[in-house]
């Protein structure tokens, strides 16, 4: 069953990585722990949606951070 990790599990993978396990495993164990969603169409746009919204946070981190080092810079 291909499958997409939620988060990450120690021997199978890492967040967002797709992979192919076996089918009882992620019935019995990775889904129901919520670790990981089946490998569909709307799972992999939402996917690439939450991967759209971590860089646009990154992206306003990023320039709060440097505004703030530039109110640094002045500050003697």
């Amino acid at each position: 069953m291909k499958i997409i990790l939620l988060k990450d599990v120690k021997g199978v993978g890492k967040v967002n990585q797709i992979l192919d396990v076996k089918d009882g495993y992620a019935a019995n164990y990775l889904i129901p722990n919520r670790l990981a969603v089946k490998y569909t169409d709307r799972s992999i746009e939402v996917l690439s949606e939450q991967k759209k919204n971590e860089e646009l946070k990154i992206k306003e981190l990023t320039a709060k951070a440097q505004e703030k080092a530039k109110l640094l810079e002045n500050i003697t």
